[in-house]
């Protein structure tokens, strides 16, 4: 289950203690640079059974859907939860005629799944690289989905 929060819902749904460990200066500097360069970037907390389990952040344009920020809690990876989301995200995608990309650092292990899953690297700014799926002529993204 994926659900958009801020942080007066994150404050009552977690209280205000797990919010405030979620907000250590490593989390809040990245979540403040994600608002300054994604301002309409959604914010979506992962419920697994109720309990937080990851977050997205993901910026929907008219031409792309960008990742921007995509994790997993060590405790909930390799129950398949990323697959999933992506899923939803290439679906949506391919629904709407759109692109979906993503940054990923050079070392990042996703590296590897993200180029079975149709992604491909368009340009490379140093640390990162941005990687895009492939459109056809006819506007339909070209992915192979993972099963959940």
């Amino acid at each position: 289950m994926i659900e958009s929060f801020n942080t007066a819902k994150l404050n009552r749904l977690l209280g205000k203690e797990f919010t405030l460990e979620m907000a250590d200066n490593e989390h809040n500097a990245q979540h403040q640079h994600y608002q300054k360069y994604y301002p309409e970037a959604a914010f979506e907390l992962i419920l697994l059974s109720g309990e937080p389990a990851g977050r997205l952040y993901v910026s929907r344009w008219e031409t792309q859907i960008r990742i921007v920020d995509i994790a997993v809690l060590p405790q909930h990876r390799g129950k398949k939860i990323g697959s999933h989301l992506m899923s939803q995200l290439l679906d949506e995608a391919k629904e709407h005629g759109l692109e979906v990309s993503i940054h990923v650092e050079h070392n990042n292990p996703a590296m590897r799944w993200y180029l079975a899953l149709g992604f491909e690297t368009v340009e490379d700014k140093g640390v990162y690289r941005l990687m895009k799926t492939r459109l056809h002529e006819t506007g339909a993204v070209q992915v192979a989905c993972p099963k959940a």
